[in-house]
């Protein structure tokens, strides 16, 4: 007996030892945008090339996505209505890319997202909610994606605002800075935003920051990106991403450029960080 005794703990201590030299996989994009909303739950798939392409369906309406040449393919449209309330807050994802989106007072639109090889994804946020549509079927019946582990979930204050959630939910939120102009402000991150533009309604163009200086720094995986009183969450671990393009309900339409000047070999003075950006405690 004691000597099965010595070969279990010997065997435990060599399983321990095994499981330890594992490398821990990182979560996914997908994963990170999940964990940071909190209606995770209510999330669904669409199915493209073999991947399934996450959306919420009380606030995405229509999935497309066109090539590089201009081909369009339509990979999802609500067809029935959404018992359910109106989403605030949502989950995206494409390739191996996500968002996390915060749009408290629902005034986003469209969304889309010009990766580097010239493929686009476009996002519409039209939904039908039930009542008053309300077919025989309804697209919350939809099969539930699977949940990102609980370890990787975003902790901060209900009460916090959207910038506060985008900031809590990248691993970088310190490297952060504001530009203001004009009483326009908006969050971004020097290591990969070169631009922000705003164009109204009307046409008329503001550009709001440029980049000037070489950014001294690790390339960032993710960002958090603000617009008035919304914001995204930004995982792009490959950095697909070269123009994120966001139009308000008003027409009125963001424009981030991420072709940031790294240091080196740029190094003509250096963008500094803002001292003064402090994410929420998480």
């Amino acid at each position: 007996m004691r000597k099965r005794s010595i070969f279990l703990v010997a065997f435990a201590v060599v399983a321990t030892a095994g499981a330890a030299s594992m490398p821990r996989q990182s979560p996914s994009a997908l994963d990170r945008a999940l964990a940071s909303v909190r209606n995770a739950r209510e999330h669904r798939a669409a199915e493209y090339q073999g991947r399934q392409i996450v959306y919420h369906p009380n606030y995405i309406s229509r999935i497309e996505v066109a090539s590089a040449g201009g081909a369009r393919t339509e990979i999802y449209r609500q067809k029935y209505g959404y018992r359910g309330a109106k989403a605030t807050e949502l989950a995206l994802n494409f390739r191996d890319a996500a968002l996390a989106v915060f749009d408290p007072q629902g005034q986003i639109l469209t969304l889309s997202v010009q990766t580097k090889d010239g493929e686009t994804w476009n996002w519409t946020e039209t939904g039908n909610p039930c009542p008053p549509i309300c077919a025989v079927d309804s697209d919350s019946a939809s099969p539930v994606i699977q949940l990102p582990s609980a370890g990787a979930a975003v902790r901060v204050d209900p009460n916090a605002t959207a910038a506060e959630r985008a900031l809590a939910s990248v691993g970088n939120g310190r490297e952060h800075q504001v530009a203001d102009r004009l009483g326009r402000k908006a969050l971004y991150h020097p290591g990969y935003i070169s631009r922000i533009e705003v164009v109204n309604a009307q046409g008329a163009r503001q550009e709001l920051y440029r980049q000037t200086k070489g950014y001294r720094g690790t390339k960032p995986t993710e960002l958090a990106l603000t617009f008035r009183d919304a914001a995204l969450a930004v995982f792009d671990p490959r950095g697909q991403i070269l123009t994120l393009r966001v139009q308000m309900k008003d027409g009125e339409t963001w424009n981030w450029t991420e072709a940031g000047i790294p240091c080196p070999p740029f190094c003509n003075g250096v963008d500094p960080l803002s001292p003064d950006m402090q994410p929420p405690p998480r």
